[in-house]
């Protein structure tokens, strides 16, 4: 739903533009369905944060927190595919040569040993992942 404030457009999946300035929107119902997937677990998360640190409530020493503990592993896990992304330097050879003074020969077993260190990690995010679910 597209509502109208002061010539700017606003549609209910967050994105929003001016009077002549900008094309027409579509969103995909996707969108609207991934926004209202994220709030959901914001609200669960907002609750489970809420009851651990309110003054009044009785915390056992082993409370489950599946909320806290999916988006904590959603953190981590996004921090090891993140930090890997910015490495993309050395996943190319003639990057890798060039910037080290190597030969090609050199330079392809560092980015095949780059690329295992890359896969073994992608798959230690994974495990974050992962282990939220089961």
């Amino acid at each position: 739903m597209i509502t109208e404030k002061n010539n700017v457009f606003y549609c209910d999946c967050g994105f929003f533009f001016q009077r002549g300035r900008s094309g027409a929107h579509d969103c995909a119902d996707g969108l609207r369905n991934k926004l209202a997937d994220s709030e959901a677990k914001c609200a669960a998360l907002a609750a489970e944060v809420y009851d651990l640190k309110h003054p009044g409530t009785y915390l056992p020493s082993k409370r489950e927190t599946p909320a806290l503990d999916a988006f904590l592993a959603e953190v981590r896990a996004s921090a090891i595919t993140d930090a890997l992304k910015s490495l993309d330097g050395v996943f190319d050879t003639d990057c890798v040569m060039e910037s080290n003074g190597i030969s090609y020969e050199d330079a392809e077993q560092r980015t095949a040993g780059a690329y295992a260190v890359s896969k073994a990690l992608d798959e230690f995010a994974a495990q974050f992942r992962k282990g939220v679910q089961s």
